[in-house]
């Protein structure tokens, strides 16, 4: 029961932060910055809870610990929703726009686009994370406690190439470099299905560079998504920002959801078992391959995509030029409904 209260918790809370930053600036560069920042910090955050259950080995129960993962959980995230709510200003949403529904989300095309590329990439990111404990020890024939190790190194890898690709999105369209990534993390990590034990120098020279191209999967499609929705309300005038990312965030749960079904489902068809040598070489295949070919999927998915860089600048100038407009537009209807006769004449 807890468990459910704090994933439903997580959601309803995770929408509208996420939506949050559409709001923050309609700069896409402090957008990208914004994202960076806090895929950056979240990546930090995972690391530290990571390290807490190290507190077993200083004598501490499991009951222990888990009261002190709460306590530090609770402390330190509530500074920070304190330090949220106090002083980041609050959306500031025109009430002049007509309020979206979900069967008007389908018809935005970009919007759909890019969502169906993030779900394949995340179906991608997602089988060789269910499968990584079992190729760590019957693929490379490591130990279990080995696994952290080589965890460590992808999640340090990504968190040091998310400046470079902050860097790279000041003056490579954030598209292209997105594909750039993806195809980056393809090349690097196809290889995988083909190594066996005594490889690890080069499964950790994948986790490297798989790892960095994370970065980019964390800190550029967030961004470009605020721009579809700026393009949304540009195109359709209408207020549908945390529908549409609401629809991101599913697209984020059920990606995960069928990785583990793909995943497991063609290992058990695989006949897998740590013993025999062939359903093993099928475990690397899964492990690499299929992500490969998916990654390649969403690469595709975006070739040609509608909305660059250039086009959402013209976007904003548009939309601050509307908005200016808006308030001489309600002056004069206010000065017909005041003075009727005197617009009859003219």
């Amino acid at each position: 029961m807890g468990a459910l209260l704090l994933y439903l918790g997580w959601t309803l809370l995770q929408v509208p932060y996420i939506t949050w930053l559409s709001h923050i600036s309609h700069d896409s560069y402090q957008r990208s910055r914004a994202v960076s920042l806090r895929e950056g910090l979240t990546l930090i955050g995972l690391l530290i809870s990571a390290s807490i259950p190290l507190l077993l080995l200083i004598g501490l129960s499991t009951r222990q610990m888990l009261w002190s993962m709460a306590i530090f959980t609770i402390l330190l995230g509530g500074f920070a929703v304190f330090r949220l709510l106090r002083h980041l200003p609050a959306p500031d949403t025109p009430t002049t726009l007509a309020l979206g529904c979900w069967k008007d989300v389908w018809i935005n095309k970009p919007a759909m686009r890019l969502v169906s590329a993030w779900f394949v990439n995340g179906v991608a990111n997602g089988i060789p994370a269910v499968l990584f404990p079992l190729y760590v020890t019957s693929v490379l024939g490591l130990a279990a406690e080995q696994r952290p190790i080589f965890i460590l190194i992808y999640f340090i890898s990504a968190c040091c190439a998310l400046p470079l690709w902050l860097t790279l999105s000041r003056t490579i369209d954030k598209i292209r470099l997105w594909q750039f990534a993806m195809l980056l993390a393809l090349m690097a990590f196809i290889p995988a299905a083909w190594l066996g034990p005594g490889d690890t120098v080069w499964f950790i020279l994948i986790c490297i560079i798989t790892g960095a191209a994370l970065g980019a999967d964390l800190a550029l499609p967030h961004a470009i998504q605020a721009e579809v929705t700026d393009w949304d309300r540009f195109r359709f005038k209408r207020r549908q920002t945390s529908l549409l990312f609401a629809l991101w965030n599913a697209a984020t749960k059920l990606a995960l959801a069928f990785a583990a079904l793909i995943a497991l489902g063609l290992l058990e068809l695989s006949g897998f078992t740590a013993e025999l040598a062939a359903p093993v070489f099928a475990l690397g295949m899964i492990y690499a391959l299929i992500p490969g070919v998916l990654k390649a999927i969403a690469v595709a998915l975006l070739w040609g995509f509608p909305l660059r860089s250039w086009h959402h600048q013209a976007i904003i100038r548009r939309l601050d030029q509307r908005e200016k407009r808006r308030p001489l537009d309600e002056t004069s209807t206010a000065a017909v409904h005041d003075h009727p006769h005197d617009s009859h004449r003219v």
